[in-house]
């Protein structure tokens, strides 16, 4: 007491000289202890106050980034009390970025860390000036730590996360740089003072003393001038402090063990079995010498021992795979994930079954089996030009006017023929192109294989070879090679084009004709000979001149037998063909066989869509649509599958396309995508909601926010016009504008087209009720459509005369067939 007088003296005087004047109700004299600015200052050293600790303790969870940052205020003001104070709130502190804030579990632990921190926060020593310091440093390969101490009693914590270019550092120069800044934050106690520096990196001993090799280097021992220190070395086993610090970055993810322990004191008690043994463990009669008991939790091998069944190992499996921690990872990942912490009886298992039965695991990863389906050639033909098999190679660029090729060839002698399309194609032009280039010459084929394209699938194409008798076969659903025959001729015809046109791709139209020669006088060996021969029972003429025999010709029966034995040679090198064929495609094949009723999830290929916005998440969508359930088996490796009626695709797929679903999954998690053809799953534009102008590389755009038809308005995205009007040239724009309002609605009568196609009524701007003026119709020169459109009458949505075009071209087309 007589000592803290002559303080309190000492102290009055120097304010009175200085004429700095104390407020009396302010001050407190005698006490064993000073509460000030939240902190508890006593004979002890300094600690937090019991009431900001409260606070903190019974701070709610956060709902919003403000008050995240009260409550990061809070605790950031007694960060000097916390080690690994900055590990245990990055979490929180991500949340602060913008659009960040969604609280999560990483969030939840954190929090609850932080909280636990604070009530367990040391008393911090005073300094004593006269005293020299030691700051013991220490680096790893994430982060750099420091403690600041008297006597062996810590006076304040420090760490650091070290940055991606800092962490490629050696370790030396990673030491040097701990130093450097743990020097810097305690300033204000190490200058001017003598203080010794603990690592340790043995070379640091003579830091001031060795070469500086690099600038960095430089001026990282600049900041040390001006102080007073001796470096010492301490190895690692024993600098725990410090080290710790640095390698806190890698050790948060310790707090959901804790969070168990009150849930599995529970559980323990109400298992009888685990109970017993933790009975015998105590009497020191433990039936297996792996089991201990710590704080009355059993463990195995260190482990966790949870009881079997219980609700908290579907807990534990949850967070260890379903998690952003998990990663939905495999068996063998997910069980060393768990089995480094806990311990249940089968729990290799119960991980095996719960991550087979993982649905979004069946959805999104690739499968590493063998294709399913053990391979089921096509029936080999008895005539020639009598079952055929067509595609089309598109993409291709355009030369004199054309950009598509279709491929006709004929699956018993493998004679193709090719013929060019323009891009815009339909059913009809398709058909003319058959009539022109394999009816005429080949004459009807009983059977075409082609796959689900929009023209093979049309009625105009389904009803026109009913009629002529000819039986369509489409391959199964995304599953183009059952039509193998045509898509092998297509790659043929790319290689061949591609090795003379690379330099000026544009004249692959004029080298046509000479790749389907150089084909058909190619030899197969499937067959054993030229298609060519095939059909006409000699290969072609050659181009270099030779001398003719002076040999009479053989006789017509002669070249008729040749000609049948050249039939039978053709079949019989075709059968052993696919037999070989058969033979090694199921050596890299499996056999699969589903049930009626198996729910099976369904592979399709990505979104064919034009959409900018939908176009970036292709690569990480998921790879299986469903699950479905199996309805009908067709033939041995095809099965047909109960689809929504909103889905618009085949229900028949190959069994390379399904993958039985595992689990109890009842309602499809990823239901099928809008689709308007066989050919993949497409989105098609169907109104327009708003339109707007925007900068885009310092250029005024437009764009539309275009609804998607079957989707909700949420999903509607902004699309650029003129990106519109290359991806789909049909969609008129003028025209979907109106569907925002109430739009402009008018009535075409038969007698009004009758009296156009005549000629006979004078066009006018007409004037609807809403007084918007349309112009002139497009003339109509097909009399037939008035018939068509006399049996009732034609809504046009908009005066757009390009949408009446495409209404009247359509009525055309249908009337055509």
């Amino acid at each position: 007491m007589e000592e803290h007088l002559i303080h309190l003296e000492l102290v009055l005087k120097l304010l009175q000289q200085h004429q700095l004047y104390a407020n009396l109700s302010k001050c407190s004299f005698g006490l064993q202890k000073v509460d000030y600015l939240g902190h508890t200052v006593s004979g002890n050293g300094v600690a937090m106050d019991k009431d900001k600790v409260q606070a903190v303790l019974q701070w709610p969870i956060p709902a919003n980034i403000k008050q995240l940052r009260g409550f990061l205020g809070l605790t950031d003001y007694y960060r000097k009390f916390i080690k690994s104070y900055a590990v245990i709130v990055n979490p929180l502190t991500d949340l602060l970025k913008k659009d960040g804030f969604i609280w999560g579990a990483d969030a939840t632990v954190a929090f609850s860390k932080l909280k636990q921190a604070i009530t367990e926060a040391p008393v911090l020593a005073l300094p004593d000036f006269s005293k020299p310091f030691t700051l013991e440093t220490d680096a790893s390969g994430v982060g750099i730590g420091a403690v600041l101490s008297q006597q062996q009693h810590p006076i304040a914590y420090f760490s650091k996360k070290l940055n991606a270019r800092m962490q490629r550092q050696s370790a030396s120069a990673r030491e040097v740089f701990a130093i450097t800044e743990a020097i810097a934050k305690f300033r204000h106690y190490l200058l001017g003072h003598k203080f010794v520096i603990k690592t340790d990196q043995k070379s640091l001993r003579s830091l001031t003393t060795q070469a500086v090799h690099t600038p960095e280097q430089q001026q990282w021992l600049h900041k040390l001038i001006g102080y007073d220190f001796t470096i010492e070395y301490k190895p690692g086993t024993e600098n725990v402090a410090a080290d710790s610090l640095s390698r806190s970055f890698m050790m948060a993810l310790s707090a959901p063990k804790l969070q168990l322990l009150p849930k599995l004191r529970d559980a323990i008690n109400q298992d009888n079995k685990l109970q017993e043994i933790l009975q015998l463990c105590l009497q020191n009669k433990a039936p297996n010498p792996h089991y201990s008991v710590c704080d009355h939790f059993l463990y195995w091998k260190g482990r966790l021992v949870l009881p079997k069944g219980h609700t908290l190992v579907n807990t534990i499996l949850h967070e260890f795979h379903n998690t952003l921690l998990g990663g939905h990872s495999g068996f063998t990942r997910t069980l060393q994930r768990i089995a480094a912490q806990f311990y249940w009886h089968g729990m290799q298992k119960d991980i095996k079954e719960f991550v087979q039965n993982c649905l979004i695991c069946q959805q999104a990863k690739h499968a590493t089996t063998l294709p399913c389906g053990l391979l089921e050639p096509l029936p080999i033909p008895t005539q020639i030009w009598e079952d055929v098999a067509m595609d089309f190679i598109t993409g291709l660029p355009s030369s004199n006017g054309y950009t598509v090729i279709m491929v006709v060839i004929d699956r018993l002698s493998k004679y193709a023929h090719l013929a060019s399309l323009k891009s815009d194609f339909n059913s009809t032009q398709v058909a003319e192109l058959f009539m022109q280039t394999i009816i005429k010459l080949h004459g009807f084929p009983k059977t075409i294989v082609s796959d689900r394209d929009k023209v093979f699938t049309s009625q105009f194409w389904q009803q026109l070879f009913k009629l002529s008798g000819t039986t369509l076969k489409f391959s199964t659903a995304y599953h183009p090679q059952t039509d193998g025959q045509s898509e092998a001729l297509n790659k043929c015809i790319e290689m061949y084009l591609r090795c003379f046109t690379y330099e000026n791709p544009k004249i692959w139209y004029k080298l046509l004709p000479w790749a389907e020669f150089w084909y058909n006088s190619s030899f197969h060996h499937s067959t054993g000979m030229t298609p060519f021969k095939a059909v006409y029972g000699r290969d072609p003429p050659q181009l270099i001149k030779y001398t003719v025999s002076n040999k009479d010709p053989p006789s017509v029966q002669e070249k008729l037998i040749e000609r049948d034995a050249t039939l039978n040679r053709l079949k019989a090198h075709l059968q052993k063909a696919q037999q070989h064929m058969k033979k090694y495609a199921d050596e890299k094949r499996k056999s699969f066989q589903l049930e009626i009723g198996d729910m099976v999830l369904v592979k399709l290929q990505p979104y064919r869509q034009h959409s900018v916005s939908l176009r970036k998440n292709q690569k990480l969508g998921l790879k299986y649509f469903g699950p479905f359930p199996v309805i009908v088996k067709i033939g041995a490796v095809a099965y047909k599958l109960l689809l929504p009626s909103s889905a618009r695709i085949h229900p028949v797929f190959h069994c390379s396309q399904l993958k039985l679903c595992k689990g109890d999954h009842v309602q499809p998690y990823m239901p099928l995508p809008i689709t308007n053809s066989e050919l993949g799953p497409v989105l098609q534009p169907e109104a327009i909601l708003q339109s707007r102008v925007i900068l885009k590389n310092q250029q005024q755009v437009q764009q539309h926010l275009i609804k998607w038809e079957g989707l909700a308005d949420t999903h509607a995205t902004w699309e650029d016009t003129a990106a519109l009007v290359q991806a789909f040239p049909t969609f008129n724009l003028e025209d979907k504008v109106s569907f925002i309002g109430e739009g402009n609605v008018t009535r075409i009568t038969a007698e009004e087209i009758r009296e156009e196609n005549s000629g006979t009524k004078a066009m006018k701007n007409v004037t609807n009720d809403q007084g918007v003026r349309r112009s002139t119709r497009p003339k109509i020169t097909n009399s037939k459509l008035a018939d068509f459109v006399e049996k009732g009458e034609i809504y046009v949505r908009s005066f757009s005369s390009s949408r009446i075009s495409s209404l009247l071209y359509y009525c055309h087309s249908v009337i055509h067939f």
